[in-house]
């Protein structure tokens, strides 16, 4: 046993002799928070951090809209195997209860037990058309959209009509018809 003066692992400091980091080699910033993003200033060579604004859910119409005996307002929607019973309810926005009412009472949540087309009641009516809250559509979905409606039209044709439109289609098929689409 040796009383002062021994040499001990535990007391002896370690140095860390590890690199220090070169903000340098930094080529790109960490995942920015929710809400905002990163935007890079050629000028100055620095990131800094931006809020960007809130997407709002877009308002998709619902032409094919029909009435029930009651007066309101359904839609169809096709069930795709990918769909879920909470799943409809969030993308447009409806109570369950609201859905089984629409649909005949059904029970469960099974969608291979209920009517498909599955009738989708629709609360908002603007200009006394019906329309229905749903989340924003991705560009290739409205690229596909567009394509649909304007037959004849070469798919690079469509994303050019929707960029000169800033991505809104109820423009661009009316830009795309005026020019013989």
């Amino acid at each position: 046993m040796v009383v002062e003066g021994g040499l001990f692992a535990w007391k002896v400091q370690k140095l860390n002799l590890a690199p220090t980091l070169s903000y340098d080699k930094i080529q790109r910033p960490l995942k920015a928070p929710k809400g905002k993003t990163w935007i890079f200033d050629p000028v100055h060579k620095e990131w800094s951090l931006v809020t960007t604004e809130k997407e709002s859910s877009k308002i998709v119409d619902a032409s094919n809209a029909v009435e029930d005996s009651n007066g309101n307002l359904l839609t169809p929607h096709h069930i795709s195997p990918s769909d879920t019973f909470q799943g409809i309810c969030l993308r447009y926005k409806i109570k369950p209860l609201e859905l089984r009412r629409a649909n005949g009472g059904f029970t469960g949540t099974n969608l291979n037990l209920v009517p498909n087309p599955l009738m989708i009641p629709l609360k908002n009516v603007v200009d006394s058309k019906a329309v229905a809250e749903v989340k924003p559509l991705s560009q290739t979905e409205v690229v596909g959209l567009l394509l649909k409606e304007c037959r004849g039209m070469a798919r690079s044709e469509a994303r050019a009509y929707l960029m000169l439109t800033e991505w809104d289609l109820a423009e661009a098929i009316e830009n795309a018809r005026e020019d013989g689409f």
